[in-house]
């Protein structure tokens, strides 16, 4: 099978925060995540609603999993990842207090699988999302904007054809739709500074 770098999957809830090195309260993003305070490899990255507005995406037993990576994990700073980690052909990771082996400050509040069955089930779920994902059309592009500094952005299909970087906080406006959805197509990598965060507004 073909090892593509996979997609970062968000679903917004109302009942926490989810930071990258940061203090910001926002609704809390979870799973299928982003690598935070490091550089991940990755050609999408979702951030979607329960129920999405539009088509939704299945994730199958990706769901339950804040990353996915083939090329290992490596994180600097204080991080919090809400869910599980799934190591598929590369299985290190680095910048972890609570990982083998155990180094940095950050926090998996989950399980971290290392190349087995559970990784590689999850893998290959994910995969058909990114399919999904790669299909969607009609999307604004963002090639050459810092994530952080496009302001508010309502939901739809965001694309960069290479690199995306997020320094500081990127807004996600609902714009009341307990629904909306955010898809961001990413070319190569996505890069997230030390205290970025993700916010979620919007009623619903």
């Amino acid at each position: 099978m073909k090892r593509r770098k996979l997609t970062h999957v968000f679903e917004t809830r109302s009942d926490g925060d989810h930071h990258a090195g940061s203090s910001q309260r926002s609704r809390r993003l979870t799973p299928l995540g982003i690598s935070l305070g490091s550089a991940i490899a990755s050609l999408g990255m979702i951030i979607l609603s329960g129920s999405a507005h539009g088509q939704a995406v299945n994730l199958g037993t990706a769901d339950n999993f804040a990353i996915i990576t083939h090329e290992g994990v490596t994180n600097s700073g204080y991080s919090n990842v809400y869910g599980d980690i799934g190591l598929y052909w590369t299985p290190t990771i680095t910048g972890f207090i609570n990982a083998i082996p155990s180094s940095g400050v950050g926090y998996v509040h989950g399980t971290v699988y290392y190349n087995d069955g559970v990784a590689g089930t999850a893998w290959t779920d994910a995969d058909a999302a990114y399919t999904d994902l790669q299909g969607r059309v009609g999307a604004t592009s963002l090639t050459g904007q810092d994530l952080g500094t496009v302001g508010a952005l309502s939901a739809g299909v965001y694309n960069f054809t290479s690199s995306a970087q997020l320094t500081g906080n990127l807004i996600l406006d609902t714009g009341s739709d307990a629904n909306a959805q955010f898809i961001f197509q990413i070319g190569s990598t996505l890069t997230t500074a030390v205290g970025s965060s993700i916010t979620v507004i919007g009623a619903g």
